[in-house]
């Protein structure tokens, strides 16, 4: 039996510290706002998302970031050498160090989680948001016995226990939800002809969704009324939610233009609507919604 429930719940006393922070107040929220961090809320906690790696997380004990990104010194030059060292000093705050956290985080970044990054320019916390928005990002969903008697599961294949699902869209005007995995177009689970391994992810990911939608619609209800709250927005709540995961392709260029179509016309045939585009930067987010719901 599966008792794990997904959820996205933030106590107050964790929303009134993290609107007290420094950190939220000079220099997380104008980037939000701008852009170029997207907040995510979690169980208990909020991740705050740069160039598609978590610059920070905040929960009950305050900010928190990985010591790859904080390994940040107070050094006024480019290069070091061995004498040099000594005069390095570890700068002690996130507050003084968010630009350079900042840039180790876009310095372990990786192809798929950067063109996903170009996404945050359509949240809901810019100026004028359209009626499509992004709402979170790396949704993780726990798999139950049911997951492993799909077909295709075999018992010593290495697996998640965890589903993760890379976007998730929110249609304001209809109130409808839309999950949406991502790949570049150098990933090799999207190339075999017959059978590529993506398919079966996303006929797994339905099949989550299919058996968590109430769960899901409700959870999504309680991250909404938390972005309002932190954020000031009005946004509404939503109501339903597309069954069928969308898949996004990117990263190709103009000789690859012929493969790239031959590719979405065989992932469409197999049942998983696809949108392609070739430099992330360019997507527009109504193309983004309606190739990957048809």
């Amino acid at each position: 039996m599966d008792d794990w429930l997904f959820k996205r719940r933030l106590d107050d006393g964790i929303i009134d510290e993290l609107l007290k922070s420094g950190l939220f107040n000079d220099s997380l929220k104008k980037d939000i706002e701008g852009g170029e961090v997207f907040p995510a809320i979690r169980s208990g906690s909020v991740d705050f998302y740069y160039r598609g790696g978590r610059l920070f997380c905040f929960d009950k004990h305050g900010f928190k970031t990985h010591v790859k990104y904080a390994s940040v010194y107070d050094y006024n030059r480019s290069y070091v050498n061995e004498v040099n060292l000594k005069e390095m000093v570890p700068v002690r705050g996130f507050l003084e160090s968010y630009p350079r956290i900042k840039e180790n985080c876009e310095k372990y970044t990786s192809v798929e989680p950067d063109g996903i990054s170009k996404l945050y320019k359509f949240s809901p916390f810019m100026n004028k948001p359209g009626r499509y928005v992004l709402l979170d990002v790396e949704v993780s969903l726990k798999q139950t016995s049911e997951d492993n008697e799909e077909p295709g599961y075999k018992e010593n294949k290495p697996r998640s226990r965890m589903d993760r699902i890379d976007i998730l869209m929110y249609d304001t005007k209809d109130c409808v939800l839309h999950f949406i995995e991502a790949k570049d177009f150098s990933n090799s689970e999207i190339w075999p002809k017959t059978s590529p391994r993506v398919i079966e992810q996303v006929q797994k990911y339905n099949k989550q969704l299919a058996r968590r939608e109430k769960e899901i619609i409700s959870a999504y209800s309680d991250y909404v009324s938390l972005l309002n709250k932190i954020f000031s927005l009005s946004l509404p709540n939503p109501k339903k939610m597309i069954h069928k995961v969308g898949l996004y392709i990117f990263g190709y260029d103009g000789y690859q233009q012929k493969s790239v179509m031959e590719l979405k016309d065989n992932i469409n045939k197999l049942g998983v609507p696809v949108c392609v585009i070739g430099n992330p930067v360019s997507i527009k987010i109504e193309k983004l919604w309606k190739e990957t719901c048809n």
